[in-house]
């Protein structure tokens, strides 16, 4: 995946063969479960997928080196800020603001 990420009906449309109708209403579907169980999917908000290696490093690591739960804050950080924000996990920025947000260490 390129470093800028790749327009996400694009991408969804090559790894799958789905029609972008077909994505849509899947898109709707998981929007409207996230809502029943009161997550929101700002599904507008997002319209690039990124690669999201070092996320889960810094996933890996909070498992390992942090306190209880941290990982679990961190990981819902995550899934907020992608999935409900549209910002790039891929993002040194974002992934260290949101390691500083859930009261981690950023050094």
């Amino acid at each position: 995946m390129p470093a800028e990420g790749q327009e996400i009906t694009e991408h969804l449309s090559q790894k799958y063969g789905a029609s972008p109708e077909q994505l849509a209403q899947t898109r709707e579907t998981i929007r409207q479960r996230g809502a029943a169980l009161g997550f929101e999917f700002g599904i507008g908000k997002r319209d690039r997928i990124y690669n999201t290696f070092d996320a889960h490093r810094l996933l890996h690591w909070a498992e390992r080196e942090s306190p209880p739960g941290a990982q679990k804050a961190l990981k819902m950080a995550l899934f907020t800020a992608y999935f409900t924000h549209g910002l790039d996990p891929s993002s040194h920025v974002v992934l260290l603001d949101l390691v500083a947000q859930v009261g981690l260490d950023v050094q």
